[in-house]
Order: structure tokens, then C-alpha cells, then sequence
């Protein structure tokens, strides 16, 4: 028969897989014997869970990532308005500058790691 984790052959009257450890009950005797290597392995399935991890993370952060450019819009605009107010030209050009800097960051962001494509 096999083990059930690992998949290595047992012998008939083990109690535990030499291999893994695994314990082997009697009701594997009586079940038609399975091809070794069909079972994942557990270190297998946490890498695999790592990586759903890891996506589930970066696509959070991707979202987050536009809605700060969104909020420095904000920011420029009011700077905009602001110089303007107050006949001061430092501001202005910065709010502009941070403008069309966070429009292209949010395009470029939204082509290459849209969550949602």
C-alpha cells in the first residue's frame, strides 16, 4: 500500500509511514492502493498559500497606490489655489507639476497592475 501523505510505498503491517510518519490506519489496507508522488505535499500547498498571500497583498497596495495619487491631486489643486490667492507663483507651478505627475503615475499604475484585468 502507499501513504496517504507522501505517497512512498508502506509496507502492509506498518503502523506509521517510515518515510514521513505519518500514521497508517487499517482502513488503508482494504482501499485500492494509490500512484505515489498524487498527493500534495504540505510544503507544496503553504507555498501556494503564501503566494495567494503575497497577490491578495500587492493588489491592496495597487489600489491604495491610486487613491494617494487621487488625494495628491487634492493637494495640488488647493496649492493652486492657494498661490493664486496669494499672487505667489512657487505654488502654482508645484501644483501643477504634482498634477500631472500623479495623473501619469495613476495611468501607468492602472495599465500594469490593474487587480481588476
Amino acid at each position: 500500500m502507499f501513504c496517504s501523505n507522501c505517497g512512498k510505498t508502506v509496507p502492509d503491517n506498518a503502523t506509521q509511514c517510515p518515510y514521513c510518519g505519518a500514521p497508517v490506519t487499517a482502513q488503508q489496507t482494504g482501499m485500492p492502493a494509490q500512484q505515489p508522488g498524487r498527493n500534495r505535499s504540505s510544503a507544496a500547498s503553504k507555498v501556494g498559500n503564501g503566494l495567494g498571500i503575497a497577490a491578495l497583498i500587492l493588489g491592496a497596495l495597487t489600489i491604495l497606490m491610486n487613491l494617494i495619487g487621487y488625494v495628491a491631486i487634492g493637494l495640488a489643486v488647493a496649492a493652486i489655489v492657494q498661490g493664486a490667492r496669494t499672487k505667489n507663483k512657487a505654488p502654482v507651478v508645484m501644483g501643477v507639476v504634482a498634477i500631472v505627475l500623479a495623473i501619469a503615475l495613476i495611468i501607468v499604475n492602472m495599465i500594469f497592475f490593474n487587480p481588476f484585468a
